[in-house]
């Protein structure tokens, strides 16, 4: 995507933010159903906290060894291709639009919503971290209105939630993102 419809997925999902708390809700939640959908996460926080993808990429819905290799594979040449590996310190936007997906932008959004409104906002699951990740890349301490409801069983999960300083409250090795 361009950084324009990065910029664009990131304020619509503020603006949908801010809509809900103006509502009357107190809180928001933002997670995934859905299967095949941790990639652009993985790449997401491959690329702002200069991992590899082998350290990030998990088995998702629990893929096959050869489907894992190839998905490793798929994250390396996209970070490789946005020349976002070994990069201390990318813009969080361009991150965004090299690797990432217009939900991702649109959580992140949500999030930084919740940290204008004083509001806290539920995570649940491994695109909700690396969302929150984007968020907290955008606007650093925005992490202080987010609580994690659970520790996802992919590979990356322990990590951003390390570099957030979050620790969730449930771990039951739940295998949905």
């Amino acid at each position: 995507m361009s950084i324009a419809e990065a910029r664009e997925a990131v304020q619509y999902g503020f603006d949908m933010g801010v809509k809900a708390f103006e509502e009357g809700n107190q809180v928001i939640a933002t997670g995934e159903l859905g299967m095949g959908n941790t990639t652009a996460a993985s790449a997401i926080i491959a690329a702002l906290l200069n991992k590899t993808a082998a350290e990030v990429v998990g088995r998702g819905s629990n893929i096959s060894d050869e489907r894992l290799k190839h998905k490793i594979d798929v994250v390396n040449r996209s970070l490789e291709r946005a020349n976002l590996k070994e990069n201390e310190s990318p813009d969080p936007l361009i991150v965004l639009s090299e690797v990432g997906a217009l939900e991702l932008g649109a959580m992140a959004g949500a999030m930084l919503s919740a940290g204008a409104m004083n509001k806290p906002v539920l995570l649940d699951g491994f695109l909700s971290y690396s969302a929150a990740l984007l968020a907290n890349s955008i606007k650093p301490g925005v992490v202080n209105y987010m609580i994690p409801t659970h520790k996802s069983k992919e590979k990356g999960s322990r990590i951003v939630l390390d570099a957030l300083g979050l620790d969730p409250y449930i771990d039951i090795n739940m295998c949905v993102g």
